[in-house]
C-alpha cells in the first residue's frame, strides 16, 4: 500500500458520518453548576456548564421550558445555558431535567420553577387572637389584595403597591371565643393574575355555659351544668355543701354534675364552681341556694304580699265559705268576708299537690255586683301538710290553702 492510498483511507474515514466521534476525546471534565430553583414569577435561568471538549444539552419532561443558543466559551469548551420559560400560575412546583452530553459521559441535573403556593409566604394565613401575621411574596407585577370572605372579624394594613418585595399585614378584629375555628379568604391581583389565600383564625381558648347563674331551693338536690370547651379543664368548689359528681367528660361538650346538701339555715347562701383549664380559659358558674321559705312556718290559710296586705283570710272579718272539688281532682277555694259583701274565688289547685308542682291559679275578687280583681298566678307548691298547702308565684304572691 502506498503513501498515497492511506492518506486517502484517512480522508474517507475522517469525513463518513458518524465516524469522526472515534476521533473525539473524553472529556477530563464536565460539571453543571448554578442554582437550578425559581420562584413562580421568575422567567429565565443560566446553569454554567465546565467541560473542556465539545458538549451538547437537550431537555426532558421540560415542555414548559426552552433552551436559548448555549453560549460556548471557545478557549475550554465550557459555556452557560439559558433556560426561558412563563410565570408558574399553577399552586404546584413544576420540575424537569437538563441533560448535557459529551463524549460517553452524561449529566443529569433537576430544575425546579416554583408554584404559588410557595410564592405566596404563607400560602394560608393562620390568624391567633388579635395578633398580626405576615403575607410576604416578591413580584414582578404591580399587585392588589382584597379580602373576599371574612372582611366583618379582620382587617389589612395595606392594599396594593408597585412590584417588588412585598409584606401585608392580616389582623383579626376579635379573639374568636366562639367554639371551633372560622375561615375567611383573600383575593390576590399580579397584573392580569388573580389568586385566592385561604386565612383559618384558630378559636381562643374558651369554656363556655349557657348555665352560669343556677338558682335552689333549701332542699338536698342534684345540677347540672352543660359546658362547651375546646380545652381541657378542672372542677374547684370553694364550699363544702357542693359536691362534684365524677362522670366521663369529653372535649367540646360535656354535662357536669353536682349535688347540694340541704340549707338548714335562716337565710340563703351563694358560691362559685370555676372551670379552669391549664392555658388560663375558665369559667365560673354562681350557685344561690334558698333558705327554707319563712312563709311555711305560717299556718293560717290566706293569699299574702297580695296589694301590700300581709294577709286577708283571719282579719276584718274573712274567712273560708267553701271548697269546691271536681271531679278531676282539683278544686274551688273561697274566702268571703260577708260584712264587705266580699269573695275571693281560686281555682286551679290539685287535691293530691306535691311540693314541687306547679299550677296556674286563677284569682277573682267579687265586691257587691262588681268584679273587682281577675288574674292568672303561675304557682309552685313550695310546701305541704296533712292540711294546708303553700304556693309562691314568681311575684312573690303566697297562697295558703286548706286541703
Amino acid at each position: 500500500m502506498n503513501v498515497r492510498t492511506i492518506i486517502s483511507a484517512v480522508v474517507a474515514l475522517l469525513l463518513c458520518p458518524g465516524c469522526s466521534s472515534l476521533f473525539e476525546r473524553e472529556p477530563e471534565v464536565l460539571e453543571v453548576s448554578g442554582d437550578a430553583t425559581c420562584g413562580a414569577m421568575t422567567k429565565n435561568l443560566t446553569l454554567s456548564v465546565d467541560c473542556d471538549v465539545k458538549w451538547t444539552v437537550a431537555l426532558e419532561h421540560m415542555d414548559w421550558a426552552r433552551i436559548e443558543a448555549p453560549e460556548k466559551n471557545a478557549s475550554k469548551g465550557g459555556g452557560t445555558i439559558k433556560l426561558a420559560f412563563d410565570y408558574n400560575t399553577a399552586k404546584e412546583d413544576r420540575s424537569g431535567e437538563v441533560v448535557v452530553r459529551s463524549g460517553s459521559r452524561e449529566l443529569r441535573t433537576t430544575v425546579t420553577q416554583g408554584g404559588m403556593d410557595s410564592f405566596f409566604q404563607p400560602s394560608e394565613i393562620r390568624l391567633y387572637g388579635t395578633a398580626s401575621s405576615v403575607l410576604k411574596f416578591n413580584t414582578p407585577l404591580e399587585w392588589s389584595i382584597e379580602i373576599s370572605e371574612g372582611a366583618k372579624w379582620m382587617t389589612l394594613d395595606v392594599t396594593s403597591g408597585p412590584a417588588g418585595p412585598v409584606a401585608v399585614y392580616i389582623r383579626a378584629l376579635d379573639p374568636n371565643e366562639d367554639i371551633g375555628s372560622r375561615t375567611g379568604s383573600l383575593r390576590v391581583k399580579l397584573g392580569k393574575y388573580e389568586y385566592s389565600l385561604p386565612v383559618v383564625q384558630d378559636q381562643k381558648d374558651v369554656i363556655l355555659s349557657d348555665d352560669a347563674d343556677i338558682r335552689l331551693d333549701h332542699h338536698a338536690c342534684e345540677f347540672a351544668v352543660r359546658t362547651n370547651s375546646n380545652v381541657g379543664y378542672e372542677v374547684q368548689i370553694p364550699v363544702p355543701w357542693i359536691h362534684h359528681i365524677p362522670g366521663t367528660k369529653a372535649l367540646i361538650e360535656a354535662t357536669e354534675r353536682f349535688s347540694v346538701d340541704e340549707n338548714t339555715g335562716a337565710e340563703g347562701r351563694s358560691a362559685t364552681v370555676d372551670f379552669i383549664s391549664p392555658s388560663g380559659a375558665s369559667l365560673r358558674v354562681l350557685v344561690f341556694q334558698a333558705s327554707v321559705d319563712k312563709m311555711l312556718s305560717v299556718s293560717t290559710p290566706g293569699i299574702y304580699g297580695m296589694d301590700g296586705m300581709d294577709y286577708i283570710l283571719g282579719r276584718d272579718g274573712w274567712r273560708m265559705s267553701s271548697r269546691v272539688v271536681d271531679a278531676d281532682g282539683c278544686f274551688e277555694y273561697r274566702l268571703a268576708n260577708p260584712a264587705a259583701l266580699s269573695v275571693y274565688k281560686m281555682a286551679g289547685f290539685d287535691e293530691n299537690a306535691v311540693e314541687g308542682d306547679t299550677f296556674e291559679v286563677h284569682v277573682v275578687r267579687q265586691e257587691k255586683d262588681a268584679v273587682t280583681v281577675v288574674r292568672d298566678y303561675q304557682s309552685t307548691v313550695i310546701g305541704t301538710s296533712d292540711k294546708l298547702l303553700w304556693l309562691k308565684t314568681s311575684d312573690g304572691v303566697y297562697f295558703i290553702i286548706q286541703r
